[in-house]
């Protein structure tokens, strides 16, 4: 009877120890797991931002060769109500230009500035 009682013992210790080592297997592969997708997920709002960057970088770069295909250069200086409107436009299409200036071949100088802001003479 001693001998089948340490037989029992000697398997539930085994079945037992069994049972730990995959439990501490699961768990471990777990907590490995968890950091990895906190990474991705941080990774992939990283790259949201990028492309969000990327996209409204683009879209000043697209209004600015709008600008420039619209020639200024080919307005008439005579022309004041048209170089203001157009210098109003390019203010009101680029959310960072505070200050605006055209200066004419004749050497007429018509600086803008956002409101708040007063143009300054070179």
């Amino acid at each position: 009877m001693n001998d089948i009682r340490s037989r029992v013992a000697l398997l539930c210790v085994v079945h037992l120890a069994i049972l730990v080592i995959g439990l501490q297997t699961l768990i471990g592969r777990r907590a490995a797991d968890h950091p990895a997708a906190e990474i991705r997920t941080g990774l992939a709002e990283v790259a949201q931002l990028a492309a969000d960057r990327f996209d409204r970088e683009m879209l000043s770069r697209s209004h600015e060769i709008r600008l420039a295909a619209g020639g200024p250069g080919r307005l008439d200086p005579r022309d004041h109500a048209r170089i203001a409107a157009m210098i109003a436009s390019v203010q009101s299409s680029f959310g960072i230009i505070l200050w605006l200036g055209i200066w004419a071949r004749t050497g007429r100088w018509w600086p803008r500035a956002a409101r708040g802001h007063r143009p300054v003479r070179v």
